[in-house]
């Protein structure tokens, strides 16, 4: 019999120790804001965890510590589509790495995985007994007492980084001070600070560098601490004086009339502020579904290439959201819609969502490949 409930009601730390002390085998799998993550477990040890969420996807993971460049996780992805095969098992195979690099690689990303999960406090889950992880799938061995550990540590944590940076939407700007060279010792360390200019919301710092976010916090406090970096004010946004004041019976009239793009938006500011309201997700699966089949009747397929319009002179840095502002940031007029979706820290609906937000404003425009569009 599968075990549900809600992580407000029996807490995740209280989950992993009952698997942990009844030596439980299946798959615990927990979702929030329509993504999902899992976690399989073998008599109580955790043996690999899978993902829906694009923040911790191993090709994201790969990609964040440099261990794989956008081009080979390219390649991989276009030959997982073909054949269905685990994207590790293929990088090795490519011989982009070898066998025991990713074991260990596997092994972090599947603790960084289950440790993102105890900021899911409005999660719901459920345990499925005797559920094994799918054929192929490179397994690990984690004690959950190491684990529950390491999480109540990082919740004790994040609540002190929330006083400092209680949004992901505030901008973060360096000062004239700069940081002590032990603080940037790590390429990843070296790559958020590099990426704080005054411009960027962390939220954009968070997707540019694909850490999460509390990797990015823990470090960006560090630097606000020693004086090298500021808080600033979050970016204006351009919001029309009839933008109506998100509400879910709106949102649902938007879907039936259509307007899949606005009920989307709105269901996702919805989602923000009720992230367990049933009511949300189901109409925003449904919106999700709308809008996909909207745009590509629209003809912003996968194989075109989105490219930022020649008759733009300046790009807006205001009136954009974090989502928005990274997605124009990385069309190079050479990427397709798909090698986006592939390569951004993104759901493919987000990335969609946004390429037709800035194709609506003007801002780019949809280029066709040969007749493939």
């Amino acid at each position: 019999m599968n075990l549900t409930g809600n992580l407000q009601i029996m807490s995740l730390p209280d989950i992993l120790q009952w698997m942990l002390h009844a030596k439980k085998t299946g798959c615990l799998r927990v979702e929030y804001k329509n993504v999902s993550r899992s976690i399989y477990c073998r008599e109580g040890r955790v043996i690999a965890c899978a993902a829906e969420d694009p923040s911790v996807l191993l090709g994201q993971f790969l990609l964040a510590h440099g261990w794989i460049s956008e081009e080979s996780l390219r390649q991989a992805l276009a030959r997982q589509e073909s054949t269905g095969q685990n994207l590790g098992s293929l990088l090795i195979e490519m011989g982009v790495l070898r066998q025991e690099q990713m074991l260990h690689i596997v092994s972090s990303k599947a603790m960084e995985t289950i440790h993102g999960l105890f900021d899911w406090d409005h999660a719901s889950f459920t345990f499925e007994p005797d559920v094994e992880p799918v054929e192929g799938t490179i397994q690990v061995d984690l004690d959950v007492t190491e684990i529950l550990l390491e999480g109540a540590r990082r919740m004790d944590e994040m609540e002190r980084i929330r006083e400092v940076f209680p949004t992901t939407e505030i901008v973060l700007a360096p000062t004239d001070r700069s940081p002590d060279a032990s603080l940037l010792a790590s390429p990843i360390a070296r790559r958020i600070y590099e990426c704080v200019d005054g411009k960027r919301t962390l939220a954009e710092i968070i997707l540019e560098c694909r850490v999460s976010e509390y990797m990015a916090c823990q470090f960006l406090v560090r630097l606000q601490q020693c004086g090298t970096v500021v808080v600033r004010e979050a970016p204006s946004a351009d919001v029309a004086e009839d933008t109506p004041v998100p509400d879910l019976k709106h949102a649902e009239q938007l879907l039936a009339s259509g307007d899949a793009f606005h009920a989307f938006r709105m269901l996702r500011e919805l989602q923000e502020a009720s992230p367990a309201d049933p009511a949300v997700k189901r109409l925003l699966s449904w919106a999700e579904t709308e809008l996909i089949t909207g745009v590509y009747r629209e003809g912003l397929l996968p194989e075109c290439v989105p490219v930022i319009d020649p008759s733009v002179e300046a790009l807006p840095e205001n009136g954009l959201t974090s989502t928005e502002r990274h997605v124009l940031s990385k069309i190079n007029g050479d990427d397709t819609v798909k090698g986006l979706m592939w390569t951004l820290p993104l759901r493919p609906v987000d990335v969609l969502w946004a390429l037709k937000a800035l194709s609506d404003r003007g801002l780019i425009r949809i280029a066709t490949v040969a007749a493939a569009c």
